[in-house]
């Protein structure tokens, strides 16, 4: 009873291993929702998703070249978890492509997102590092960084080498975002009015 599963899959004080795995048309709040588990999903494809497609809570774990389309949600959404993505595409994502909160801690390596209306968002004293990043296509925003909950920090975003056309973000005044090495301005905005 004190436990609310919203996965398709749930995983909960798991050791988790997903390689060569198709998982596609999931209903679910979350494809797949890891809680307090240590996980590797590698080498393979979520697609066509009504929401989520992985959430991360308060996990730790590896996600290497992994395809995420057609995600009406967020492709990945984290809360208080560490986890690397390398290898990893992201396409078609109706929310954000890569969503850390709570105290999250990603590293991101050889990244492309194309087409999400938030490349990656930062959240909520989480810390994003990344490199040889691509992003295009973004209808809203390519990076964000902000406080969503009242009893947390800003987000920060460190990205090397981004690849981006003309980047578009939206970095709030608690919030630090440095993007091939330059310090993006911040500006002051309701996070609710402007994202939620």
């Amino acid at each position: 009873g004190a436990i609310n599963l919203t996965g398709g899959i749930n995983f909960y004080l798991s050791n988790v291993e997903i390689e060569n795995t198709d998982i596609i048309n999931s209903k679910a709040e979350d494809a797949i929702n890891l809680i307090q588990s240590n996980f590797l999903i590698k080498n393979s494809n979520f697609i066509r998703h009504k929401s989520d497609a992985i959430d991360s809570d308060f996990s730790k774990g590896v996600i290497e070249n992994v395809f995420f389309n057609n995600i009406k949600n967020d492709a990945l959404d984290t809360s208080g978890s560490e986890v690397s993505i390398i290898n990893s595409n992201f396409t078609n994502v109706s929310d954000k492509a890569i969503s850390a909160g709570e105290n999250s801690v990603l590293t991101l390596e050889n990244i492309n997102i194309d087409n999400s209306k938030i490349g990656i968002a930062s959240k909520d004293g989480s810390i994003v590092n990344g490199n040889n990043i691509s992003i295009a296509n973004s209808p809203l925003y390519d990076i964000a960084a902000y406080q969503k909950k009242s009893f947390y920090k800003g987000g920060v975003i460190a990205l090397k080498n981004l690849k981006v056309n003309e980047i578009k973000t939206l970095i709030q005044k608690n919030s630090t975002a440095f993007i091939n090495n330059e310090k993006i301005p911040t500006i002051k905005f309701n996070t609710k009015e402007n994202l939620y």
